[in-house]
């Protein structure tokens, strides 16, 4: 196991400071905010893999922590993505416009709740439906707020 993980490190420290090297000073921002959607996407992962593995011997605070972790690490991939596209000039720097943002922001937060209690109530593997729609419901959030900035909060360089 420390092998595979000395090995995965390794490789991933070699591909890091590939793309770093190649990278200009006033484009860090980007290059920070597509990282750190990985760092979303290994959470959500590992999130999904962690209850896999524990199945049905998953303790009430395991599931509390995988939860948290998918949706916080849902939220992440997509606001980092944003960030990033709008860094680099991909899309439009204004903000993104939806009628009733704020009332469907807040029913996707209210919504997370129930779905924690589904996640949980349901035992382990049988929650998992729950835990994926609460990732996509985190994810759409993350990308529905981070596209409702704009201007001096995605300044490019």
């Amino acid at each position: 196991l420390l092998m595979q993980m000395a090995g995965t490190m390794g490789v991933g420290a070699i591909t890091g400071l590939g793309v770093a090297s190649k990278v200009g000073v006033t484009e860090l921002p980007q290059l920070v905010a597509a990282f750190h959607s990985l760092v979303g996407v290994a959470a959500v992962a590992t999130a999904f893999a962690s209850m896999l593995i524990e199945g049905a011997h998953a303790t009430l605070t395991h599931q509390v922590a995988v939860y948290t972790a998918a949706v916080i690490g849902a939220v992440t991939v997509t606001g980092s993505l944003v960030a990033f596209a709008k860094l680099q000039g991909l899309v439009k720097g204004s903000p993104f416009t939806l009628p009733f943002k704020r009332v469907l922001n807040a029913a996707m937060i209210i919504a997370l709740f129930p779905l924690y209690q589904a996640f949980v109530g349901a035992g382990a593997l049988a929650g998992l439906p729950a835990l994926s729609l609460a990732s996509l419901l985190a994810a759409i959030f993350g990308l529905i707020v981070t596209a409702g900035g704009g201007g001096g909060g995605m300044a490019r360089a």
